[in-house]
């Protein structure tokens, strides 16, 4: 919740594209193998029941449409730009001593690895606290699917926990803190010195 408003601003002000998937990941999860795209009931620990009845073949074929969909869109627009960043953006719930800001590197080559340094750094200098490098996620199937398409590209994920622009309920955005995550975001992005 509240992901758009945290990363939307990058790419409405500095340029880019935006790919913000409307669809519950519960129904298709984009950042999953085509194998398990579709949760099977249970298989979340969040969420029990899934599905009031279980999927026919032809209703999972129609729903993983939109996961052939999303890969071939994503491919076309690599390929189309040759981004030199694909920046796979997240939130996370404040639970287990998760961190306030993660990045996950899993799949960076480590010839980039000291620009993800250096916006660990840049986020510190803007105040942050508790920045972790792969903890508690290491990057997605997205990211993995670049990286074996796309070796030459420099792919990362980050994760904004909830805590630090939400109330203790996380139902209510602090709209203050989701201003100021943003506007960090984009400087932790500039090449420029801060």
């Amino acid at each position: 919740f509240g992901s758009g408003l945290l990363y939307s601003k990058i790419v409405l002000e500095e340029g880019g594209i935006w790919i913000d998937c409307k669809q519950s990941r519960f129904m298709c999860d984009f950042n999953r193998s085509y194998a398990k795209a579709i949760y099977a009931n249970n298989q979340e620990k969040m969420l029990d029941k899934v599905w009031i009845k279980e999927l026919n073949d032809k209703q999972k074929d129609i729903i993983l449409d939109s996961y052939r969909h999303f890969y071939y869109l994503l491919s076309r627009l690599v390929n189309s730009y040759r981004f030199n960043i694909v920046f796979d953006a997240h939130t996370m719930g404040n639970r287990d001593n998760r961190p306030n800001l993660s990045f996950g590197t899993k799949y960076v080559p480590g010839f980039y690895m000291p620009i993800v340094h250096s916006f660990k750094q840049r986020l510190k200098n803007s105040g942050y606290t508790d920045i972790r490098i792969n903890d508690p996620y290491k990057g997605g199937y997205i990211l993995n699917f670049l990286s074996k398409k796309y070796p030459d590209v420099f792919i990362f994920s980050m994760e904004v926990n909830k805590k630090i622009y939400m109330k203790p309920n996380q139902l209510t955005l602090i709209r203050k803190e989701v201003e100021k995550i943003s506007n960090d975001l984009i400087k932790m992005l500039k090449i420029e010195n801060n």
